[in-house]
């Protein structure tokens, strides 16, 4: 039996990773742990407690939500205003025995994506800024959130469906 950690706030994050002496699994609401090998860890960092969809700028094409944010919560918001998660990740909730289709960080952890895959690219592809925290509980961003995902989306499915066309 493992110990489980579920901080709700940042800081409870960040003190949870700088005095970890272990590494441990990292999960939401489980959704997606039957997928791949099986984590050996003695500590699960439960990360369900950040669920909350932070900033929402439809014609930015920007979405600031936590990894514990259910996707259903994630589409339902997006749907309302005409708009759809690209890569159309897939919804495995009856193969794995849930309620729900998982979480932002289960999506992003796993890639998932679906059939529009190829035209469109994966989870990941779609992300702008990602924040983690690394050994020691510091913050560490990629990305840069200065500049609007929409041209930088355009251009980025733009470079891709040229070197895609050149055989690259």
């Amino acid at each position: 039996m493992t110990d489980r950690l579920r901080p709700l706030t940042e800081g409870e994050l960040a003190d949870i990773v700088a005095g970890a002496s272990a590494p441990f699994e990292v999960m939401g609401t489980g959704t997606k742990r039957g997928l791949g090998r099986p984590v050996q860890a003695a500590q699960t960092l439960d990360l369900s407690g950040f669920d909350a969809v932070h900033a929402y700028e439809p014609e930015e094409l920007i979405l600031e939500a936590g990894a514990g944010t259910l996707l259903g919560v994630i589409e339902k918001l997006i749907d309302a205003r005409g708009q759809q998660l690209a890569f159309e990740p897939p919804d495995y909730s009856r193969l794995m025995g849930s309620t729900h289709s998982g979480t932002l960080g289960g999506m992003l952890a796993c890639n998932l994506a679906g059939p529009r895959r190829i035209k469109s690219g994966a989870a990941r592809d779609h992300v702008l800024v990602e924040q983690e925290r690394v050994p020691l509980g510091r913050r560490r961003d990629f990305g840069d959130q200065g500049v609007p995902a929409g041209a930088l989306r355009r251009d980025r499915l733009r470079a891709q469906l040229d070197r895609r066309r050149a055989g690259l």
